[in-house]
């Protein structure tokens, strides 16, 4: 998203902007459980950080079901803190994950929980993926270079906000190395950069000015296989692909 312009590597979509790492995922195997969510959401709140690049969904249910105790906690809890750091300023940004599934028609879940071992179950549009489907956060899925929407990005109507590349990103790795990358993981932080853009042009925007401004400029992309909607509007792009050249004011 940051990476500057030196000559190395890949340049970034918003070079010049600050960025924060705030550690969620915990060993062993990454996992970022609601605590870690809650406890980050609230940390970008309490230092002024503006966006959020949420890449990763809340382990370790794919859905948080409210007809669950333990889900149902989890969904407050995740939900206060996404409502209170909006309220200081935060504007979240979340990758729509990579399972390929409906969001808008939720059926069954067979990778939950994902720290032990899966079970299969049956689900409905009420079991919501943290912290994608939450109000408030801008859900992103990913497309390929031809604009198509990638086979594994989940998509849904009135779910996904915007789209981005995430196929064959070249992303710095640790050690100071660079590799190809997929994923709305990747898709998701190209959003962060072009909104990063937009309020470095427009400081003090307000969070929900700044959602808007991100459709507002976005490039539309028609529906294609199973999609549902509009060109200005669907399952698959919801208002298209973010534009960081307009975000800064250029015209194409």
């Amino acid at each position: 998203m940051a990476a500057a312009r030196n000559g190395k590597g890949s340049i970034g979509v918003a070079p010049g902007v600050r960025v924060a790492s705030i550690r969620v995922a915990e060993m062993p195997g990454n996992m970022c459980y609601a605590e870690s969510t809650i406890c980050g959401l609230m940390f970008a709140s309490s230092r002024g950080i503006d966006i959020a690049n949420l890449s990763y969904f809340t382990d370790p249910w794919a859905y948080n079901c409210p007809d669950d105790l333990d889900q149902a906690a989890i969904l407050e809890g995740v939900t206060r803190a996404q409502q209170y750091a909006e309220s200081q300023g935060v504007l979240s940004v979340a990758a729509a994950n990579n399972f390929g599934q409906d969001l808008a028609n939720k059926t069954v879940d067979t990778y939950s929980p994902n720290d032990s071992s899966p079970v299969s179950r049956n689900i409905t549009t009420a079991c919501k993926q943290l912290p994608a489907e939450l109000p408030g956060v801008v859900t992103v899925s990913a497309i390929e270079s031809s604009n198509q929407k990638s086979v594994w990005s989940k998509y849904g109507h009135d779910k996904i906000h915007v789209t981005a590349p995430g196929t064959g990103v070249y992303s710095t790795v640790p050690g100071g190395g660079y590799e190809e990358h997929m994923g709305t993981s990747m898709a998701a932080p190209h959003v962060s950069g072009v909104a990063a853009l937009i309020l470095s042009r427009s400081p003090g925007m307000s969070v929900a000015d700044l959602r808007t401004a991100l459709g507002t400029q976005a490039d539309n992309l028609p529906c294609h296989d199973q999609c549902t909607g509009t060109t200005e509007k669907n399952s698959y792009f919801g208002e298209g692909r973010v534009n960081a050249y307009r975000a800064v004011g250029g015209q194409n």
